[in-house]
């Protein structure tokens, strides 16, 4: 993609945006790949640092959705509002894409994610796909 607009080839703006996009996602789920990396290396070695604070899951949720499904044209359900939960945000992060990834990969049309809070904060994500 960067190929194509380094080339100076006219383009038009929308298959600029498109381009443009397109890098920002791999570049995104690159950075995911490569965390995922670093915290299985350092699991191995019993180095993980989780830093827990305050974290609004909802609003953590949505953005991810945004990331991995946007450019995907497949909507997701979202049920229940903000939720506060107390977590390392880089870990829920990963683990929240890491579920959601899964159900675009793997799952069937409908994606759904449920948010709640009662004892604990939970985060449900199901799909109808084969199982």
């Amino acid at each position: 993609m960067t190929a194509i607009l380094r080339s100076g080839e006219q383009l038009e703006l929308g298959e600029i945006t498109m381009l443009l996009d397109g890098i920002f996602d791999s570049s995104r789920e690159l950075a995911s790949v490569v965390d995922n990396l670093v915290v299985a290396a350092r699991t191995d070695h019993g180095g993980v640092l989780v830093v827990a604070r305050e974290v609004e899951l909802r609003a953590l949720v949505d953005d991810e959705i945004l990331s991995i499904f946007g450019a995907s044209g497949r909507s997701v359900a979202i049920l229940g509002g903000p939720v506060h939960a107390w977590a390392d945000p880089r870990r829920l992060r990963q683990a929240v894409r890491n579920l959601l990834l899964n159900a675009l990969q793997h799952g069937g049309e409908s994606v759904w994610v449920t948010v709640s809070a009662g004892e604990m904060a939970t985060l449900e994500v199901g799909d109808d796909g084969p199982g």
